[in-house]
């Protein structure tokens, strides 16, 4: 207030917390030749959390990390796992649903390489074949359904990762957003199938949060 005075404020950017909407609606009655604007990459990462709450996307990030979690429970199968996939899986953070695509993109990229493992005698004769982890690792990571249903997963909300991506970095702004969030918005309605019920059910999580922007 003292340094800069408000006159020369244009805009306060902030996340999309109720504390802070609260903060701001007060600046904003206050000098209303301030905007405010919600961050665009959080903006985005609540429309993803918020989709993530819906049954078959939650079913299959669940079973996903019930399986990742199985297989780094004991250190001989989790070094096993790495030898055998070529690496280590991308984890997720829980704060931050666009790090639950990377984890499930890691999966579905070594697919191949766990269904190769899972038929091998190694799997079948390991110490913790009799544990029900193994038994459910088991089943689904030989399970064509189950990894059709990551791929269904990835290709739902990947247009919307993308949008992420691009504002999480340094040269994301609103004129370069919108552009592409609707093109998201546009892939997700053509996968969907426009006007469905499934797809109207995006559409409002994602509608909701694209008026603050």
């Amino acid at each position: 207030m003292d340094d800069i005075g408000p006159e020369n404020v244009v805009r306060l950017v902030t996340d999309n917390g109720a504390n802070y909407k609260k903060a701001c609606a007060k600046l904003v009655d206050l000098y209303p030749q301030i905007i405010w604007q919600p961050c665009a990459a959080h903006t985005i990462n609540l429309m993803l959390k918020d989709i993530g709450k819906f049954s078959e996307i939650d079913d299959i990030v669940s079973s996903a990390k019930k399986c990742t979690n199985f297989l780094h429970s004991h250190n001989r199968l989790h070094n096993e796992m790495k030898r055998r996939i070529g690496g280590e899986i991308v984890f997720w953070n829980a704060t931050r649903f666009g790090t639950v695509f990377m984890f499930l993109q890691s999966l579905w990229e070594r697919k191949d390489k766990f269904r190769q493992w899972m038929v091998s005698d190694e799997w079948r004769n390991n110490a913790w074949n009799n544990e029900p982890g193994f038994k459910y690792v088991d089943s689904c990571m030989t399970s064509s359904q189950w990894w059709d249903e990551v791929k269904i997963v990835l290709d739902t909300i990947g247009p919307l990762y993308s949008v992420l991506r691009c504002v999480d970095g340094d040269e994301g702004t609103i004129a370069g957003l919108m552009p592409r969030l609707l093109n998201a918005i546009k892939e997700i309605e053509v996968y969907l199938g426009e006007g469905t019920q499934k797809c109207n059910r995006y559409m409002r999580v994602i509608k909701e949060k694209v008026q603050y922007l």
